[in-house]
């Protein structure tokens, strides 16, 4: 006669939280295995970017007061070289009512406005700049004599 095969104990189930944990377990092991799973590249933003530059003179055309106090000044834009409309990458982005704006988030006062020269008739330098390489702004206006302004 064969002896009786040694007695065996099963273990009992695993607790509900056990079961959670080891599953988890489980797959941050696979995870990091497979790299972590898929990765998304991050947008490019700004940078490595070239300009083309229209110089000219603005216009004011209005001042147009806004909720609060604030005023905004519209201008019209006229490149000195009258050829360099055909060259325009953004020939869609007209010249003509564009509007000033403070580098700060606060808009100026109309007397802050006046104090710098900016009412309607005024004609200031300007340059209309458009992007040629990179992620940067595509296209904008700078004012060489107005510190902390510029248009769009």
């Amino acid at each position: 006669m064969l002896p009786p095969p040694p007695a065996t104990e099963i273990p009992a189930p695993a607790s509900f939280p056990t079961r959670i944990l080891r599953a988890c377990a489980l797959g941050v092991v696979l995870l990091a295995a497979c790299g972590g799973g898929a990765r998304v590249a991050p947008a490019k933003v700004g940078g490595g970017c070239t300009f083309q530059n229209y110089p000219g003179s603005a216009t004011i055309t209005r001042i147009e007061m806004l909720p609060g106090g604030g005023a905004s000044a519209h201008f019209a834009f006229t490149p000195s070289d009258p050829g360099a409309l055909a060259t325009y990458r953004f020939p869609g982005e007209g010249d003509a009512d564009r509007v000033l704006h403070p580098d700060g988030t606060i808009e100026p006062t109309p007397q802050e406005l006046e104090r710098r020269g900016i009412r309607p008739g005024a004609v200031l330098p300007c340059v209309r700049w458009e992007i040629r390489t990179g992620t940067c702004t595509p296209r904008g206006f700078s004012f060489p004599s107005l510190a902390g302004f510029t248009g769009s």
